[in-house]
């Protein structure tokens, strides 16, 4: 078995150019860089996450497991935004995924190119 698997046939159509000119733009960046990959989580919240009444949640939606997609009022504003301000009027519920952050986004996003 290979080391790495055969990219599916969507994935061998992306040229791997866009990749390399990519890090060239972002090596010129000159702002603060946050590496998503590693998932640091040492700052404190925001100040509007101290300011959820806590308690007015049912204990089931704080402890159950979600919907896949990702907690559904927080998929519906996604769509609501994408239709109003993206003007993406196609959006729907179906076709929005929520991530737990960068690295679980770029699973997903190979996972749906890559053969399995």
């Amino acid at each position: 078995m290979p080391w790495f698997p055969d990219v599916s046939t969507a994935g061998a159509t992306v040229p791997a150019s866009i990749f390399a000119r990519l890090r060239e733009v972002l090596a010129t960046y000159q702002g603060d860089v946050i590496p998503l990959q590693i998932g640091d989580t040492h700052l404190a919240p925001p100040q509007l996450l101290h300011d959820v009444e806590w308690g007015v949640h049912a204990m089931e939606d704080l402890y159950a497991y979600g919907s896949p997609n990702g907690w559904t009022p927080l998929v519906e504003a996604i769509v609501d935004k994408a239709r109003r301000k993206n003007r993406l009027p196609a959006t729907t519920a179906a076709n929005v995924q929520v991530a737990c952050g960068a690295t679980h986004a770029l699973s997903c996003t190979v996972q749906a190119l890559c053969n399995p």
